[in-house]
């Protein structure tokens, strides 16, 4: 079956594993439900919350759908529409290596009939060369006699390069330079997929461009697929060895060629701010973010700061007090974040199929607050209390660092919004290959049998 995103690709989920379907077959209840499920009239919704509950069977079989669904959406393939025409790359701004890097990657791509964006910030940087990267595009351009030079290079323009591309006469290609406000408004609209460069870090952070950071109600956004490629120290997200980057990136771009899809969980998590008469005019202005919502992809860190004292803070799930808090901070993270800052504290490792939320106190002065696993569909809620010695710090993916004053709290619910990232085999076998090598996970040496056929005995 096909659901049709308003993206240049399509997101193949196959019916099972070795079965293809013929248009007279009949259909399963798994494909009868997933049919259902799709053509939902939602302006009927409040009539449908009025009918009769079902009957036990039949929620049972609802719930072995789901369950079949998730198994299929594991298996996700992306197939384009059309051949894409633009792509993101994200590196490290302030790395002269991966800058000339990039600059050489970005006149590759431009060769592939590409539009490229790259960082502003790259544009005043020494190692990225920007005039003799607009020399190199205009005199390959000039080189190509079916071109007239008006043609060839359309712009000259600082903030933009724009030329015709050698092998595909109507196709425009740009060297144009992205923002945060770009892809936060036009990026996940005119971006057909993002290339990272650099490390775990690096794809956290082409992550979190594609949010709306600026309102209270921020728009839904749907990002664009990203291919990581492991320029980094540890690389358990950057799943691609750069020396295969042009194999992969020629796979890609072929029509034919299907790519196994990881939508990876992210987090919603809402900035609720008290006001108090007793606040003075510089706390005023640190709680006029009240309402501000972040996506997270890897964990929301709360911790005690530069206090001496440890942290208490409420936790509770679904308007219900769950436990006190008194620790030096609390990490929530989603199954992408297990393998972080939740596993230094102890935290277990989480599939990313998985789709739910990691509870992980920091240094808890208790031996019973064990970590825990919580259902996605729960609503989390994070408060420090009047009664609180100190304040509390909050940080979001280790990106925008807040205090939370006495009333002030967070909300956390699963984001509607996950990232696509490419994976190199499918999502269970990266992940694996990725604890194995970057965490030498359960690495040992073999045991021997006890056999003694082959022994030696020495008189």
């Amino acid at each position: 079956m096909q659901t049709q995103p308003s993206k240049n690709f399509t997101l193949h989920i196959p019916l099972t594993s070795t079965e293809i379907k013929s248009p007279g077959d009949p259909l399963s209840p798994i494909e009868i439900l997933i049919e259902k499920l799709s053509t939902v009239d939602h302006s009927k919704s409040k009539k449908i919350r009025r009918r009769n509950s079902r009957t036990h069977a039949e929620l049972s079989n609802t719930a072995v759908g789901l369950r079949e669904i998730a198994k299929k959406l594991g298996s996700t393939t992306l197939v384009w529409e059309a051949p894409p025409r633009t792509v993101l790359i994200v590196t490290k701004p302030h790395d002269t290596e991966l800058i000339t890097l990039t600059k050489n990657i970005t006149l590759w791509l431009m060769s592939k009939g590409l539009s490229v964006l790259v960082e502003d910030k790259l544009k005043d940087e020494p190692a990225f060369e920007y005039q003799d990267l607009i020399s190199k595009i205009s005199t390959t351009n000039d080189s190509d006699d079916t071109l007239s030079d008006e043609e060839d290079y359309l712009s000259t323009s600082p903030s933009s390069t724009v030329s015709k591309n050698s092998e595909s006469v109507d196709r425009i290609v740009s060297l144009n330079f992205w923002t945060q406000e770009y892809c936060s408004n036009k990026g996940s609209k005119e971006v057909d997929f993002v290339i990272t460069l650099g490390g775990d870090g690096t794809v956290l952070y082409a992550a979190w461009l594609f949010q709306d950071t600026n309102g209270v109600r921020p728009k839904h956004i749907n990002p664009p697929p990203i291919i990581p490629f492991n320029l980094g120290s540890l690389g358990f997200l950057t799943v691609f060895d750069f020396e295969n980057f042009k194999k992969v990136i020629k796979e890609i771009l072929t029509e034919e060629h299907k790519v196994r899809m990881n939508f990876r969980m992210r987090f919603q998590c809402k900035v609720v701010r008290h006001k108090n008469e007793q606040d003075d005019e510089e706390t005023l202005k640190l709680k006029n973010d009240d309402g501000r919502i972040f996506h997270i992809l890897n964990d929301l860190v709360v911790d005690r700061g530069p206090s001496p004292f440890m942290s208490q803070l409420l936790l509770s799930g679904n308007d219900k007090l769950l436990t006190i808090v008194q620790a030096d901070g609390l990490v929530i993270s989603t199954p992408t974040g297990s393998t972080a800052y939740s596993l230094s504290a102890g935290g277990s490792l989480v599939h990313p199929d998985v789709s739910a939320i990691l509870v992980t106190p920091i240094c808890p002065h208790t031996l019973s607050f064990r970590p825990m696993l919580l259902p996605d569909t729960m609503e989390l809620q994070i408060k420090v209390p009047q009664s609180s010695r100190s304040t509390a710090f909050v940080s979001f993916d280790g990106r925008h660092r807040i205090q939370l004053f006495k009333g002030d709290s967070i909300i956390i619910n699963a984001s509607t919004s996950p990232i696509p990232t490419v994976c190199f085999g499918d999502q269970s076998e990266d992940w694996f290959l990725s604890l194995e090598k970057c965490l030498g996970w359960n690495k040992r040496e073999q045991q021997k049998s006890m056999t003694w056929e082959n022994k030696e005995i020495v008189k």
